[in-house]
């Protein structure tokens, strides 16, 4: 199939929006495309960037052995966020891994710094700018998104990948691109009415900031085509789908990667009722699905550990980079689009090391946001675990939304429900009151879960 025929051929979701020749390869043929820039990468790399060739030559490896995508996976190491660290002290601002000239950099991108260990710095050059928003432009193409469309993000900016590039590809594309980062419910909602977006990104595509049933997003913002939202349950996204009156989308983005890494087609995030998938974008990454165990690559179902390998980078490139997130891993074919890219389910995204074990149960701080965020009654929660004598004690404190004016036995009804919620689908028995004081949203990565147990001994 050549790709003009791939653009217009139909699928559940209307017509493909096919953006590069690559989405009309076969597998087969898109892994030796992945080939090819993969040994050009290891090639330019093992020349010019000091970190990358010390690094494989401790482990007697060069650009020479990697024959097959299978040689490099079992054959070169992988690098993580300590190592990016330990590169950055030892040689400021942007350590050995840089590989370009200092004045070449033209932004900079910090990691959140939520993981409590430091934040890595990743330098771009022009090009890696220009790419960034390249990439970003798959994803606005696949949901219909166009020249002269009105662009709302909620974001942070700053040193943030995701901010800086997700705008500038706005306006690479010809939309109008607002910020509304920081800004409170009404304030941001008074000035979608006044601008009245196509695409809606961020926070103000959660649940507690869609109103009340009297005021629906969708009755106050008739033109919106496309809401990006993410780590939602199905049943969560069919509720913020049907408050807004239009699809549903999710990307997964890095920081390593300055741009979206995974993005859903025009099948959306939601596929009759069910999530549905999210494609790596591998004419532009390697993404290795791997059992966290023993490193072998993992089948369709698995909860995998996503390796990541930029192959267009100038600067900073990440070569095999341990992200220690966790997705359900989806196969090629597994999607109706019929495009040759792998991918995980949508809603399934996490860290491997937020997993608590609770009452000898592993359970992800995502669990319960399904749960808990999915009502319209709360607004907020926080969750904290700790030791009570020789068990552990959770609890979670909500807050409930104030316009819906519910009354006390309504709350205490609902609380009892929801504990029993819990318990069915996580197998944790949980303590739930109600916050004493109106808990604040997140604009950010949310972090609900405090584990008081990791600095004590039972």
């Amino acid at each position: 199939m050549t790709t003009t025929e791939a653009k217009t051929s139909a699928g559940a979701k209307g017509a493909r929006r096919f953006y590069s020749p690559s989405e009309a390869l076969t597998r087969e043929e898109l892994e030796a495309y992945q080939l090819r820039k993969l040994r050009r990468l290891l090639e330019y790399n093992y020349a010019n960037n000091a970190f990358y060739r010390d690094l494989w030559k401790k482990h007697g490896v060069g650009p020479e052995d990697v024959q097959s995508l299978a040689d490099y996976r079992q054959k070169f190491p992988m690098i993580e966020k300590v190592d990016c660290l330990e590169d950055q002290a030892d040689t400021p601002p942007f350590g050995r891994r840089l590989g370009v000239p200092l004045e070449a950099v033209r932004q900079v991108n910090l990691t959140s710094g939520t993981s409590g260990i430091g934040q890595e710095a990743w330098g771009l050059t022009q090009s890696d700018v220009e790419l960034a928003a390249t990439v970003w432009l798959v994803q606005y193409h696949w949901e219909g998104l166009a020249k002269g469309d009105v662009a709302f993000y909620s974001m942070p900016v700053a040193f943030f990948a995701n901010g800086l590039s997700a705008e500038y590809a706005g306006r690479k594309m010809g939309m109008q691109a607002l910020n509304l980062f920081g800004m409170d419910k009404d304030l941001t909602f008074a000035l979608m009415e006044r601008f009245q977006p196509h695409y809606v990104y961020g926070m103000m595509a959660m649940p507690s900031m869609t109103g009340s049933d009297s005021q629906l997003p969708r009755e106050r913002f008739s033109r919106v085509k496309a809401v990006q939202g993410a780590m939602m349950s199905a049943e969560t996204m069919q509720k913020v789908s049907d408050a807004w009156g239009a699809p549903i989308y999710e990307m997964y983005g890095c920081t390593q990667s300055s741009s979206v890494v995974a993005a859903t087609c025009e099948e959306t995030a939601l596929v009759n009722g069910e999530a549905g998938m999210v494609h790596f974008l591998e004419s532009h990454y390697i993404v290795e699905c791997l059992d966290r165990e023993t490193g072998q690559p993992s089948d369709p179902g698995d909860n995998t550990e996503i390796i990541l390998t930029t192959l267009d980078r100038e600067a900073s490139p990440a070569i095999r980079f341990r992200m220690h997130d966790k997705a359900e891993y989806m196969a090629a074919g597994q999607c109706a689009c019929g495009r040759p890219y792998h991918g995980y389910r949508a809603g399934s995204i996490g860290r491997w090391d937020d997993m608590m074990k609770i009452k000898g149960i592993n359970v992800w701080p995502a669990t319960f946001d399904d749960i808990v965020m999915r009502h319209p009654e709360v607004a907020e929660y926080r969750g904290e675990v700790d030791f009570a004598g020789t068990r552990d004690d959770c609890r979670i404190r909500l807050s409930f939304r104030p316009e819906l004016q519910l009354g006390d036995g309504d709350r205490v009804r609902f609380i009892d429900e929801l504990r029993q919620e819990i318990k069915a689908k996580a197998f944790i028995t949980v303590v739930i009151e109600e916050s004493p004081e109106e808990l604040p949203g997140f604009f950010f990565k949310p972090v609900r879960w405090t584990d008081h147990r990791k600095d004590k001994k039972r």
